[in-house]
Parts: structure tokens; C-alpha cells; sequence
């Protein structure tokens, strides 16, 4: 049998049971209240489904658990972009390109903003 985050990982990438992807992370944040990936991911499976909102609160608990991660944040600025939050998602975009995430760094230079 698999373990929560593995099925939920599964599920998430491989299948369209988004529901059941979101119930298997959230049995691994049960398991590992600190499990920052899992966050990540259950705010992805949120964001496919529409709920940006929470989302947005899994990606903020993830940057909680793991704040030199650049990856969360771009994904956040993502999520922000999609709320309407634009100033939310600008400093989002700017945080991942100063810990080095390359994707935010290019977006940023497409769009001729420093970071």
C-alpha cells in the first residue's frame, strides 16, 4: 500500500481524481503536520480544481515550513495573479527570483522588472 503522499502524488499527476489526491495529502499533513510538500501539493490540487483560496493558504503554509524554498513561492505568485491580487503576486514572483528560482527570474526580465 501506498503512503498518503505518495498516493496523493499519484493521483494528482496521473489520474483526474483530484478529490482523492486532496484527501491523501491531507492524511499526510495528519501524519506530519510539518510536511511542507505536501502542502505544495494539496494547494495544487486546490488550484485545479478553482479553489484559489486555499490554495493560496496551502502555498503560505508551505513558505511557513520551508521559507528558502523559491519554487513555492513562484507558485503562489500564480495562484495571487489568478485571485487578481497583483501586488501579492508581483512580490511573490520577486521573492523566488532573489532565492534563486530561474523561472522567476525570467519572468521578471520579460517583463523588464528588477528583483
Amino acid at each position: 500500500m501506498l503512503e498518503p503522499f505518495d498516493q496523493g502524488f499519484l493521483l494528482l499527476f496521473t489520474t483526474d481524481d483530484i478529490p482523492g489526491a486532496i484527501r491523501s495529502f491531507a492524511m499526510a499533513i495528519r501524519l506530519d503536520p510539518d510536511y511542507a510538500r505536501a502542502y505544495l501539493n494539496r494547494g495544487m490540487a486546490y488550484e485545479r480544481i478553482g479553489n484559489l483560496q486555499q490554495a493560496v493558504e496551502d502555498f503560505s503554509r508551505a513558505i511557513d515550513l520551508e521559507p528558502e524554498e523559491g519554487k513555492i513561492y513562484y507558485i503562489r505568485s500564480v495562484a495571487h495573479r489568478h485571485l487578481g491580487m497583483a501586488k501579492e503576486a508581483m512580490d511573490d514572483l520577486k521573492k523566488a527570483a532573489a532565492l534563486g528560482y530561474r523561472s522567476a527570474r525570467e519572468t521578471l526580465r520579460s517583463i523588464r522588472v528588477d528583483w
